[in-house]
């Protein structure tokens, strides 16, 4: 394989790669990522950041495509997330995306 080519990985399981998750989205509790129409309307998710924030663990926000930021507003590396997330849409379907 020469030196500038690329390895696309085959997602199974109906996953999606980690760079396609959507803008708006919040990262919370370490394996969960909500867009904000369902983080505002949802109870049990605003109890899971509530919860999250209190114990001292990051959250992180995707603002816009390619951009991570934490709760300092500071851009940080995909690296920082999860190896797997469980993402809930603004009407609570749920999608997995993985690295």
């Amino acid at each position: 394989m020469a030196k500038n080519e690329t390895i696309k990985e085959i997602i199974i399981g109906g996953a999606q790669p980690m760079e396609e998750l959507p803008i708006n989205t919040t990262i919370v509790g370490g394996d969960e990522a909500f867009d904000m129409k369902y983080l505002s309307k949802n109870r049990d998710a605003q109890i899971k950041l509530i919860n999250w924030t209190a114990a001292g663990g990051e959250i992180y926000i995707k603002p816009s495509k390619g951009v991570i930021i934490n709760s300092s507003g500071k851009i940080v590396g995909i690296d920082r997330l999860p190896n797997e997330l469980i993402y809930y849409d603004a009407n609570g379907e749920t999608t997995r995306y993985i690295k």
